[in-house]
């Protein structure tokens, strides 16, 4: 069992998750290695926070992974709708197995959307918003969709350890006018508190965060529990992004402690113009080119073409830069007939590195969804890529940037989409890159990398496996 704090009102919302899980093979409790129970993920038009407690994982598939992987190609706020359908039946599914006094599961999705207030969907078999947690959980997940017409606080998971005193000062949080640092730091002294009377089945450490009304997600590891936490920037989960970019000792994993973040996003509402933006940065990038083909009946159907393209940007930090990184062209066979009709083909990935800098990302794959209509009008839609670039402690950081900023790639800004017909059997387009450089306000250090075997050698190779020596990688002085 786990605990879930939440205070939202309609400026924000805050939550709280702790780390501890249990073995249910064991009946022990063991440390979430994965950094925390919270899966970060927005669009263009919201930004989502989910938490979750109960049941870890079932037959080896964890209940973070099967969150992972409904939330990854999500890009619109009309999709939550179908999302939240998905989590409630998808949990449902994985615990259908589980002994009934332990199958309890709670996930909670916190959304922010542009013109709209925060709300909460609450996906449970136990917890409900105005009512007393069950004893017994039920056999499926129900969904309850809470909204901040008032300040609002709930409670999720190990209930009884939170004390009368504590749930009152909960309730106070979602009414206070502190800043968000400071309403974090009052959640994990109350999961803290709560930690020490729930018997073992709270930790003490937490992941704390907040996500305001104008997108903006902020976040903070408090204690000492390693791991990175799964965060999607479009389609890319960052925590894969980091595993596959530093390169631990062998045998030995990256730790991420003590670290925060924080996205900004401006739901609705223009981006504030900053006094300052600094002077001006070239930046050079170029993409290759790739083709794919959709098949179908044993046959080739449409096919897909990206012509990479390559060329300098000039960005000023905090402010977006628009420059074209491919073009497409979406050609279709006009005599081709297909036994069936309508056809859906949804979200082929199609794998397109391109470098930024000298650098590149570990994965960037533009997502296909092809749906051809009873006149066989085919239409292609090309979803988003989001990539930020940091120079915090990589292996080689980009030159145009500083340890504090990052530079920030969304790849098309918008859902490119291509209509071809028998009678126009070719279209065209191009996919824009949006560029941002920004700083990274709450990473005042840069998160800590744990060597083995105690101190590192000045000349000696660096142990992130970049291939230069310490000294002038992860050793050179900030």
């Amino acid at each position: 069992m786990t605990l879930l704090l939440t205070a939202m009102n309609t400026a924000a919302i805050h939550q709280s998750s702790d780390y501890r899980l249990t073995d249910l093979s064991t009946g022990k409790p063991v440390e979430d290695s994965a950094g925390a129970k919270q899966v970060s993920f927005g669009g263009m038009d919201f930004a989502a926070q989910i938490s979750f407690t109960g049941v870890a994982s079932v037959g080896g598939v964890g209940i973070r992974d099967l969150i992972s992987k409904v939330v990854a190609p999500v890009t619109r706020a009309s999709e939550l709708q179908a999302v939240v359908g998905s989590l409630a039946t998808a949990g449902t599914d994985a615990i259908k197995n589980v002994a009934l006094d332990k199958r309890f599961v709670t996930i909670l999705l916190a959304v922010t959307q542009g013109g709209k207030l925060p709300r909460v969907f609450l996906i449970s078999n136990a917890d409900r918003p105005d009512a007393a947690r069950l004893q017994s959980p039920l056999g499926v997940l129900e969904v309850h969709e809470v909204v901040a017409l008032s300040p609002r606080a709930l409670i999720c998971g190990l209930t009884a350890a939170v004390s009368l005193a504590d749930r009152k000062l909960l309730r106070q949080l979602s009414r206070s006018s502190q800043s968000s640092g400071q309403i974090r730091n009052v959640l994990a002294e109350i999961n803290k508190r709560a930690a020490g009377s729930s018997k073992g089945g709270t930790s003490a450490e937490c992941m704390v965060s907040s996500l305001l009304a104008d997108g903006t997600r902020s976040s903070q590891n408090i204690g000492l529990v390693a791991g990175i936490p799964d965060a999607f920037v479009g389609s890319t989960n960052i925590a894969e992004f980091i595993k596959g970019h530093f390169r631990p000792a062998p045998g030995k994993k990256i730790t991420l402690v003590q670290t925060a973040g924080r996205f900004t996003g401006q739901l609705g509402r223009p981006a504030p113009v900053p006094s300052e933006v600094g002077e001006p940065r070239t930046v050079v990038f170029s993409a290759p080119s790739t083709t794919t083909n959709f098949s179908r009946d044993n046959a080739p159907g449409p096919s897909v073409s990206l012509n990479g393209l390559s060329g300098t940007v000039m960005v000023q930090k905090n402010l977006w830069t628009t420059s074209t990184l491919n073009t497409v062209t979406f050609q279709i066979d006009p005599a081709r007939r297909y036994s069936k009709l309508p056809i859906s083909i949804e979200w082929v990935q199609l794998p397109n590195l391109p470098m930024v800098d000298g650098a590149q990302p570990h994965t960037w794959n533009y997502l296909l969804n092809l749906k051809i209509d009873e006149s066989r009008k085919h239409t292609l839609s090309v979803s988003q890529n989001s990539m930020a670039f940091r120079s915090v402690n990589c292996p080689a950081p980009l030159p145009v940037l500083a340890p504090n900023e990052e530079l920030v790639m969304v790849a098309p800004p918008e859902m490119l989409v291509l209509t071809a017909s028998p009678e126009a059997p070719m279209a065209t387009g191009r996919i824009q890159a949006r560029f941002l450089l920004r700083d990274l306000p709450e990473l005042n250090s840069p998160p800590e990398i744990r060597f083995p075997g105690g101190k590192v050698g000045r000349n000696a190779p660096c142990p992130c496996g970049s291939g230069r020596k310490h000294k002038r990688c992860c050793g050179k002085p900030s």
